[in-house]
């Protein structure tokens, strides 16, 4: 037989009075991680679109403060971090007992795979910039050729040029 998950959710007043925060913040942190994805919204919500929290929703707001509360850390970093760590499958499970370090290396593992990622992307614009670089001199130098050329055929043609004929009864009763 298979058993059914039931989501018990809390208010935003639930979740302040348990993480001992204002409501304000608890909205103010949900709507940055809500507005990450658009598409994706990271908290349920009921039919008259206010926000309700499960058991992993304050877990997840746990980490988030955690994270932000680590010496030079921004918010705005936490949220990307918390996301990141969400989408990614890597959330630290026991968050009553959850060890700093544990918390630190998942985040530090984090941000070498995003720097990894980073540094290939970065690798593949180096690339294609050299081979722009490369297509635009080649470009240059066959624009400056042709314009050589146009010259050297424009200096022939001057050269080239002799006096106008002169019609043959001019030539016979013109001075001479």
């Amino acid at each position: 037989m298979k058993e059914i998950k039931v989501n018990i959710y809390m208010t935003a007043e639930e979740v302040s009075n348990r993480l001992n925060i204002q409501k304000s913040t608890v909205r103010k942190y949900a709507g940055m991680l809500d507005t990450v994805d658009t598409k994706q919204p990271f908290f349920h919500k009921d039919d008259n679109g206010t926000r309700l929290y499960s058991e992993e929703d304050i877990a997840w707001l746990e980490q988030l403060i955690r994270i932000k509360n680590t010496p030079g850390t921004k918010l705005e970093d936490a949220v990307q971090t918390v996301y990141g760590l969400r989408y990614n499958g890597a959330m630290i499970v026991d968050t009553e007992n959850s060890n700093s370090v544990a918390l630190l290396q998942d985040v530090m593992s984090l941000m070498q795979r995003y720097s990894e990622h980073q540094l290939e992307i970065i690798k593949r614009q180096s690339e294609n910039i050299d081979r722009l670089e490369t297509l635009v001199e080649k470009l240059l130098l066959d624009k400056i050729e042709t314009e050589q050329n146009k010259f050297k055929l424009s200096d022939l043609a001057e050269e080239k040029q002799v006096a106008p004929k002169q019609g043959f009864f001019k030539n016979l009763f013109s001075p001479k």
